[in-house]
């Protein structure tokens, strides 16, 4: 199974659990993390602090995705749910860290593409993005 994170701050569980209930999770499987003092290396927290402006953020949604499905399009999509409503951050399996801007117009981080790793062994199409393009994640 992988996982993805949502990363939000400025929100409190409770506001962000009311937004899930409107959430079609087929495929993925949605809890709250909290466990970034204990498990997040250092590099981890200084790059989410710098992606987010905070650490640790002030809610965490991790989605763990089903190895019966590629993950890529359930991501976005509780990306692009969470994400319209709250200030926050994506990150992949591969520690990539995106905003909702740069997911969506599928902008490489230092680590490649959202989701990268699970779309090539899917088949699909990565970008061929330029090395400028590039965002610090």
């Amino acid at each position: 199974m992988r996982s993805t994170f949502i990363h939000i701050r400025g929100s409190n569980r409770q506001e962000v659990a009311d937004a899930l209930g409107g959430f079609d999770s087929h495929g993925v499987y949605i809890d709250f993390y909290e466990d970034h003092l204990t498990e997040y290396e250092p590099e981890d927290v200084d790059a989410l602090k710098e992606r987010l402006g905070v650490f640790p953020p002030d809610v965490t949604v991790m989605a763990d995705l089903s190895g019966k499905i590629i993950g890529y399009d359930e991501s976005l999509r509780l990306a692009r749910f969470l994400l319209t409503r709250f200030t926050g951050v994506i990150q992949d399996d591969g520690d990539g860290i995106w905003t909702l801007d740069e997911l969506v117009r599928d902008i490489p981080s230092v680590d490649g593409y959202f989701m990268e790793n699970s779309r090539r062994h899917a088949g699909l199409k990565i970008p061929a993005g330029e090395k400028d393009a590039q965002i610090k994640s």
